[in-house]
């Protein structure tokens, strides 16, 4: 009955094979069908479809079209995808200050990889002033909102210190945890390179293998 929510979800479906093997090519077929009936979630996937190369040639261009037809809507994930390729320079020309700007639009609507990569940015100084306290305030936030990137990113910061963020090797240690625990694969191998080290204190090699 043309529920344009429910052809997004089977197009998601498709595309990660769930229930069925996967089929890029079916899945842009159906976010095109939800897209022309004003699904963001379905136009903002179309563009992601075009980004990757999946079902379609990879046009990076094109990509950023769609991006923008849905960030012009207000849709967060949109505003986030086309702030990631200002940022990577995919579509268009990098942009760090247009980046920041963006992510920044995106973390204010609540959009939790957005704040954390706005987070990056200021502890950087990617495209913004670099401010390490209001970065890592940032990846705080989002790591209590359940994003699984900005636990790691706080953890550097902990394991690290200075830049007015004083050095606390248990938290560190418990933020990289809970970040593997949520799936984001690099946040294990820096456990595993600070246990081989000697970070946590001790050098653990079995652990860190």
């Amino acid at each position: 009955q043309q529920y344009s929510a429910a052809i997004v979800n089977l197009g998601y479906m498709a595309r990660v094979g769930m229930g069925r093997k996967v089929d890029y090519a079916r899945a842009f077929d159906l976010y095109l069908q939800a897209a022309a009936l004003g699904n963001l979630r379905a136009r903002t996937n179309v563009g992601t479809a075009y980004m990757r190369g999946e079902g379609v040639p990879q046009v990076p261009e094109e990509a950023v079209l769609w991006y923008r037809l849905a960030a012009s809507s207000g849709w967060s994930n949109a505003i986030n995808a086309l702030a990631d390729a200002y940022r990577r320079g995919n579509g268009v020309e990098a942009n760090l200050v247009e980046a920041a700007s963006l992510y920044s639009a995106a973390s204010d609507a609540g959009q939790i990889d957005a704040m954390t990569s706005l987070g990056r940015a200021y502890a950087g100084g990617q495209g913004v002033g670099k401010d390490v306290k209001r970065g890592l305030d940032l990846f705080l936030k989002a790591t209590d909102m359940g994003n699984q990137y900005a636990p790691r990113y706080a953890g550097q910061l902990f394991l690290k210190g200075g830049d007015g963020v004083k050095r606390d090797i248990a938290r560190a240690r418990n933020l990289l945890e809970l970040s593997a625990r949520r799936g984001f694969e690099d946040a294990y191998l820096d456990l595993a390179k600070a246990h081989r080290d000697g970070s946590f204190g001790k050098a653990d090699q079995e652990q860190a293998y």
